[in-house]
Order: C-alpha cells, then sequence, then structure tokens
C-alpha cells in the first residue's frame, strides 16, 4: 500500500472516530439544586433531569440542600447551574435585602440570578 493511500485512511478513519465520539462529547453536565429528597421540589428537579437526559439535551445532576437560601449563593457565585425555587424567595433574592414579605428577607442579594422556566402553580394543601 503506497504512504499517500495510508495517509487518506489514517485521516478517514480519524474523521469516523470523531463524527462517532461527537453526539457524546456535545451532550453538557449541569447540576440543578434542590430542597431534600421526599420534598416536591425534589421530585420536579428529578423530573428535569430525566427529561432533559432522555431528550439527549443535557445530563443533569440533581444536588439536595437543607433549603432555598443554601444553594441560593451558589447560584449567584456560579457554582450551581439550575435551582427548583418558588416565586416569592426568587422575588426576595433578586430584589435585594430593601425588599421585604412580612418585615422581613432572610436572602442574600442576587442581582445576577435569572429566571429560565416559569412552572404552574403548585396547588398543594394539607388535608384537601
Amino acid at each position: 500500500m503506497s504512504r499517500a493511500r495510508l495517509r487518506l485512511l489514517a485521516v478517514l478513519a480519524l474523521a469516523a472516530t470523531t463524527l462517532v465520539a461527537a453526539p457524546a462529547a456535545a451532550q453538557k453536565a449541569a447540576s440543578i439544586g434542590t430542597n431534600p429528597p421526599g420534598s416536591v421540589f425534589y421530585a420536579i428537579g428529578s423530573g428535569l433531569a430525566k427529561v432533559a437526559a432522555d431528550a439527549g439535551a443535557m445530563q443533569l445532576g440533581v444536588q439536595p440542600y437543607a433549603g432555598t437560601s443554601t444553594f441560593v449563593p451558589l447560584l449567584e457565585s456560579g457554582e450551581l447551574d439550575f435551582g427548583v425555587n418558588n416565586a416569592v424567595d426568587m422575588g426576595l433574592v433578586y430584589r435585594g435585602p430593601n425588599f421585604k414579605v412580612g418585615g422581613r428577607n432572610p436572602f442574600p442579594a442576587g442581582p445576577n440570578i435569572r429566571l429560565v422556566m416559569r412552572g404552574a402553580p403548585l396547588m398543594i394543601a394539607p388535608g384537601w
């Protein structure tokens, strides 16, 4: 076999390997912060992670925290990619410590946090 033909085969083999490996490499990994396992927000986060993985769009790892206030600073710093939270808490975070509900705001300011998806109202009440 000539040297030019070997070089052509090597280039074709490399191209084929790259095309086969591209879909796996293109899938990005991210993390989603939730409340502890057993909570509604953990179930929502797990469902979002499964749908994203099944669609092949992204691998989402679910990371449970003690509560919203523990993972909001991680969202602000970029250490956590996504979080499942309620509108009131996110309003308090986004608007900062001068915005209060019931005279208090327990969250640090998070002016760089953005809403990715708004869910439907969560109609869960004890005794219904």
